[in-house]
């Protein structure tokens, strides 16, 4: 697994979702996982690659005729469009939030309904009689807090930010089912006349190799040897990096 991370308030890459490439060519929508819960000021954002989607990618190359590289760019894209639900899990991924919100645009002045679901991570069924604590965070500070409980595991709170309330924010979904438990999801509310944000890229080096699995030989192709950076890199002031695959013929 590979990882690349970035401050929580780095406001032009802030975004609900993510798409990821190898080389150029796309992965799956599996393949890129959001982590908002294991750093507090971070967003950890997760390339998962399994040993099919490793199989993908050098089939891909194959059909555009492109020789198999000494080495594989990652590239991570702010992706355009909101695709509901996004989902979150707690620390001990023993609870699932799944979280839309309407407008799709988050506006300041405009009144937001958060629609969410409490679910069972396992079975993904929704977890009855669910109590939670919502609250809502910017700049460290509580803009609101509210305790109450999801009957059939689902609910939704409502709030409309002022005009001085735009920028990176977190909702927090609070001791889920009163275990403690708590997850969250980060976006950025914009002042009307801002309009849209600008696409972001980030791109990160890789330092130190780390074991992968590796794909069963085949007559003219190879093994991907993954390699991981262990250093975050400051992308306030946009340092630009590469993560790359080796493969080993």
């Amino acid at each position: 697994m590979l990882k690349t991370q970035f401050p929580k308030d780095f406001e032009e890459f802030l975004s609900p979702s993510y798409t990821g490439y190898v080389n150029d060519i796309k992965l799956f929508k599996s393949s890129v996982t959001v982590d908002d819960y294991t750093y507090d000021d971070d967003r950890t954002v997760h390339y998962v690659l399994l040993q099919d989607h490793l199989r993908y990618l050098k089939n891909e190359m194959r059909k555009a005729e492109q020789p198999l590289p000494d080495k594989m760019d990652f590239k991570l894209t702010a992706s355009q469009e909101t695709k509901f639900p996004l989902i979150a899990y707690s620390e001990s991924e023993e609870f699932k939030v799944n979280l839309s919100w309407d407008p799709v645009n988050i506006e300041a002045g405009v009144p937001t309904n958060f629609v969410f679901t409490i679910r069972d991570s396992y079975t993904d069924s929704p977890m009855r009689l669910s109590d939670y604590t919502f609250v809502i965070i910017q700049n460290n500070e509580e803009l609101h807090r509210v305790s109450d409980n999801a009957e059939v595991g689902g609910d939704f709170e409502k709030f409309t930010f002022s005009e001085d309330q735009t920028g990176p924010t977190i909702v927090k979904f609070e001791n889920i089912r009163n275990t403690g438990q708590e997850t969250e999801f980060a976006f950025v509310v914009v002042d009307k006349t801002t309009g849209e944000k600008k696409a972001a890229v980030v791109e990160q080096v890789v330092e130190e190799p780390v074991a992968a699995p590796q794909e069963s030989s085949e007559e003219g192709g190879g093994c991907f040897k993954l390699q991981q950076q262990h250093t975050a890199q400051n992308l306030h002031h946009k340092s630009k990096c590469l993560e790359k695959l080796e493969i080993i013929n």
